[in-house]
């Protein structure tokens, strides 16, 4: 297939990816995240012997699933919620002075109790895996194994009517700090891992500052009545208004060597910091945007790159996947368990079990991994096949625990 049959390939993987997504969707006793559709998608597309005669890796494909891993960082960026990290509910209200779920600490201490224990049984498990394959740098599989997925714990709290509990906003910002520091951290440490210069880390802070500007900038137009005429009202143009900044930030993050999707978080981040009308409106067209359309092809060309007959026709695979799924439960499980004084050993172990979903993220950091060489093809196959099991495991047990 020639280069001028690129986009016939692109309307081809959309339409029959979507008939895949809407024929499994219907399965309702497996509820598999949309997600993990795409990824068996691709997997099955990139690995079927009928089809090595397309180009699957063609640039219009590759082009668009990068801008679906910025646009899935920025969307990331954007479930930040800011007021869990002051403490406070989602709604902007201290938790209810009577609810007895958990302890008598605030949750944020909480949360950062249970951060920073994940942290350290993840070095741990980091230094094991080093030990045997010298190839794996520690400090990226420390931050892979830290993180959580936002996108299963909140619907699943959700679903029990946890989130405006002590519980509930426990586990949350737990979530919220592995998921932000992660993505923080190994934007960081791929620009570093690439040029670990001095004048990259000033270019580093150069980068910040700019961003910091339009967040007091943006912050103060919406307070003030003068500048609050420049700012888009229609969804239309706001809409516009954020992919614009995505794409602002990005580029300023491209342009001072560090990596791109920094920019397209921090992004996410400044917007899901503002208030304004209209804010949850926006978020909703900018995941309808994102998780109906450009997103997918990001985790489709992330099942293309899985080398099927490689990871099953190897040794290595079979057994670090085992092992990196008991380590990727041990790190958030036994955390949990010191709150198994201020509440039943059930319920605390069941926060564990959840805040052990991993998928997007763990996806995203350990593409970076890959391409940087922090990481192996090995290991990065089996933490895709380990992402997609916890996320079939733990809300299940979750469930079966409470």
């Amino acid at each position: 297939m020639n280069s001028s049959d690129a986009p016939q390939l692109l309307l081809g993987l959309l339409a029959v990816s979507f008939a895949f997504y809407t024929v499994v969707n219907r399965w309702n006793f497996l509820r598999i995240p949309s997600v993990v559709i795409y990824i068996v998608f691709g997997a099955m597309i990139g690995n079927s012997d009928s089809v090595t005669g397309l180009n699957l890796h063609s640039n219009i494909v590759a082009g668009l699933g990068k801008f679906g891993f910025l646009f899935l960082m920025f969307l990331s960026g954007m479930e930040i919620d800011t007021n869990l990290l002051r403490g406070r509910t989602s709604t902007g209200h201290r938790p209810p002075a009577n609810d007895t779920s958990s302890s008598e600490q605030s949750p944020l201490r909480q949360g950062i109790l249970l951060f920073f224990g994940t942290t350290f049984l993840a070095i741990i498990f980091s230094l094991i895996v080093t030990h045997f394959d010298s190839n794996v740098k520690a400090w990226m599989l420390t931050l892979i194994l830290s993180t959580s997925s936002l996108g299963i714990i909140v619907p699943v709290l959700k679903e029990v009517n946890m989130t405006g509990t002590r519980y509930g906003q426990t586990l949350l910002i737990a979530a919220l700090l592995a998921d932000m520091v992660t993505l923080l951290s190994v934007s960081v440490g791929a620009t570093l891992a690439l040029d670990p210069s001095p004048a990259q880390l000033m270019w580093i802070g150069a980068f910040i500052v700019p961003i910091g500007a339009a967040y007091l900038l943006l912050k103060q137009a919406s307070k003030q009545k003068m500048l609050r005429h420049y700012v888009p009202h229609e969804p239309i143009d706001q809409v516009r208004g954020i992919l614009a900044f995505l794409a602002l930030c990005s580029l300023i993050a491209g342009l001072t060597g560090t990596e791109p999707i920094l920019g397209s978080f921090l992004a996410g981040l400044v917007i899901a910091s503002l208030n304004f009308a209209g804010k949850e409106r926006l978020k909703d067209h900018a995941e309808a945007i994102g998780y109906g359309f450009i997103i997918p092809i990001f985790f489709i060309t992330v099942g293309l790159h899985f080398d099927a007959h490689h990871f099953f026709g190897s040794r290595s695979s079979w057994l670090w996947v085992p092992f990196l799924l008991l380590a990727s439960y041990v790190v958030k499980v036994l955390p949990s368990l010191w709150m198994a004084g201020k509440m039943p050993s059930r319920k605390a172990i069941a926060g564990g079990v959840l805040l052990s979903s991993r998928l997007s993220l763990v996806i995203a950091a350990s593409s970076i991994g890959l391409r940087i060489g922090a990481i192996t093809p090995t290991i990065a196959d089996s933490l895709l096949v380990v992402a997609v099991a916890t996320c079939f495991i733990s809300p299940v047990v979750f469930m079966w625990l409470l």
